[in-house]
């Protein structure tokens, strides 16, 4: 296993060195055996002293890396292998390399040599019809299968992540006589990143129709009136004038703003927003009520009669189109045959507001009147 060396002792208790290197080609004839025999003879004396030298085939270490974790069908996995002595320097030496896919296969298997201690010269396609899941590449030094290093990667079919759009209008119906309405476009991906790209807005009328099964949506675009701009950090922004709308309804459609609010139909808008970068298209849409008034006011909470000399509460409730409280808004109340002093108040949270009127003893009609100005 390895050559015989001499050295000479001139004096008793004298102590000297000697090295010795096992022979690494003879290593692999003798697997099973786990340790050597070092032996040491006197010349002229029948004598010889001997001990047990464990033996490890470990020669160093080594580290894979892959370009990336996870890889579709079809594609090339570029990976490099460090091979490491016992110093953790760069050495030459050789190993083996072995390709095992998700069900534990083995694909290919290789013996290479680490050129100054790194390997990069085998990439592989994944084919297409491969099983997916965990793929592993194992390398270990040339007679050292005790110590093979494993790294693993994943196969599995993926696509970029989806981007969300939506649609924010200035308010949430279209009022009559309002000279523009501004729809602001978000779009981001799904981890919160903004979107670059381009909008394309379509407008139309939507209303329900009565069929034989029951009771339908129709949307009728309205040709003409389009509008288009740029998302930029995920933002872009749509104006659609009043004039322009008023214009293409009467010509395209032969209706009017009015005819949508007496026959309920809504303003429908379609968005489609494009990545620059990944070319992926996504769509939104919106529906807004036509309204001729901005709020709603009921009174069916006051009460219809009055007791002379005991205070009278007139109680207010303020919808938006939507039908949802229309917060803080200022009401004003007054009594306008009895007093000349109007009562501003604003609405709480549920869209209420009330007030208490003292009212002299008397015992004819009263009127109570509310407004809303905005």
């Amino acid at each position: 296993m390895s050559q015989k060396n001499s050295t000479v002792c001139t004096e008793e208790g004298q102590i000297q060195t000697v090295e010795l290197e096992v022979e690494r080609d003879k290593l692999p004839t003798f697997v099973g055996i786990p340790n050597l025999l070092l032996v040491a003879t006197i010349d002229g004396v029948n004598d010889r002293k001997m001990v047990r030298v464990l033996v490890s085939q470990h020669r160093g270490y080594i580290f894979i890396q892959t370009d990336q974790p996870i890889y579709n069908p079809t594609q090339q996995v570029r990976y490099r292998i460090f091979a490491l002595n016992h110093a953790m320097r760069l050495h030459d030496d050789t190993f083996h390399i072995s390709i095992f896919n998700a069900a534990g296969n083995r694909i290919m298997k290789t013996l290479v040599k680490a050129p100054d201690g790194i390997f990069t010269d085998a990439p592989f396609n994944i084919p297409d019809v491969s099983e997916m899941g965990v793929w592993r590449i194992v390398a270990h030094y040339q007679g050292d299968e005790k110590n093979a290093v494993t790294r693993e990667f994943q196969v599995k079919k993926f696509v970029l992540p989806s981007f969300e759009v939506t649609v924010k209008p200035e308010q949430s119906y279209f009022l009559l006589n309002t000279e523009k309405l501004t729809f602001t476009i978000l779009a981001k991906y799904s981890y919160g990143e903004s979107i670059k790209g381009a909008f394309h807005c379509r407008f139309g009328v939507k209303e329900k129709t009565q069929g034989p099964d029951g009771e339908k949506e129709k949307i009728v675009f309205i040709r003409g009136l389009e509008l288009t701009g740029l998302i930029q950090a995920g933002e872009g922004s749509a104006v659609l004038q009043e004039s322009k709308l008023i214009e293409l309804l009467k010509s395209k459609l032969n209706t009017t703003l009015s005819d949508m609010v007496q026959s309920k139909a809504q303003l429908y808008m379609a968005v489609s927003v494009t990545d620059i970068i990944s070319g992926e298209l996504q769509e939104a849409e919106v529906s807004l009520p036509v309204v001729s008034q901005r709020y709603t006011v009921d009174l069916s909470r006051t009460r219809s009669h009055y007791i002379p000399g005991v205070p009278f509460s007139v109680v207010v409730v303020v919808r938006l189109p939507n039908g949802s409280p229309a917060v803080g808004e200022p009401v004003r109340m007054h009594l306008p045959e009895l007093q000349d002093e109007v009562q501003t108040v604003k609405t709480n949270q549920e869209g209420a507001a009330w007030h208490d009127f003292n009212l002299p003893n008397l015992d004819r009609d009263i009127t109570v009147k509310v407004s809303i100005t905005k």
